[in-house]
C-alpha cells in the first residue's frame, strides 16, 4: 500500500480538494489523523510544495483563528519575523 500511496500523492501533483479519491477520507482517517496532535479532530492538508508555503498556510491559518475567536478582522493583524531566522 505505502508503493501505490507515494505514486498516487507524491509523484503527481494531484489536487485532492477538487477530485479526491474515492478512499481519500479513509486514508486521511486511518494515515494523518493518529498522528494529528492529541484532541485534534481536524486537518488542513495545504497543497503547497515547499517549507515557507506551509509557513504561510500556517501562518494564515493561526491568524484567522484568532481573529474569529477575538471578534476582529485579520487586517490589522501581523507576525513579527526575526533577522538570521529560518524563513525570518
Amino acid at each position: 500500500m505505502g508503493t501505490d500511496l507515494y505514486d498516487r500523492f507524491v509523484t503527481h501533483k494531484v489536487d485532492a480538494s477538487s477530485l479526491p479519491s474515492h478512499d481519500f477520507a479513509d486514508l486521511v482517517r486511518e494515515l494523518v489523523m493518529p498522528v494529528a496532535p492529541k484532541d485534534m479532530l481536524q486537518v488542513h492538508l495545504g497543497g503547497g510544495s515547499s517549507g515557507a508555503e506551509a509557513n504561510e498556510l500556517a501562518i494564515a491559518a493561526a491568524l484567522t483563528h484568532f481573529a474569529k475567536a477575538n471578534n476582529t478582522s485579520v487586517q490589522g493583524l501581523s507576525v513579527l519575523g526575526f533577522d538570521n531566522s529560518n524563513h525570518g
